[in-house]
């Protein structure tokens, strides 16, 4: 609960929708993927407005994400950024466990 009460308003909408969920469906690794979902998404999001700005910079059927801002990929496929959400997920899991271990 710490974890979600930390997070800024703009994911209220995302807070109030797992505090809906049945307690016995929700735990620790549960809550770190969606959020890393929900913020994947809106990286997709952010990057996908400044779209208009990237065409005038690189040929426009040229692939380039928004991640690593190299050329080839996209986002979603972009394996620095899966690799680092895993990483975030992990940091996030020991250190609960850390700090159950400490109580």
């Amino acid at each position: 609960m710490v974890l979600l009460m930390s997070l800024p308003p703009s994911y209220d909408n995302f807070v109030t929708s797992l505090e809906s969920m049945s307690t016995k469906d929700v735990d620790l690794q549960f809550i770190v993927a969606r959020l890393l979902h929900e913020m994947s998404k809106r990286k997709e999001c952010e990057s996908s407005e400044t779209t208009a700005l990237v065409n005038k910079t690189h040929k426009s059927n040229e692939k380039l994400c928004f991640y690593c801002k190299k050329p080839g990929h996209f986002v979603r496929n972009c394996l620095k950024n899966k690799n680092d959400e895993k990483e975030k997920a992990n940091q996030a899991c020991e250190d609960h466990e850390q700090m159950l271990l400490r109580h």
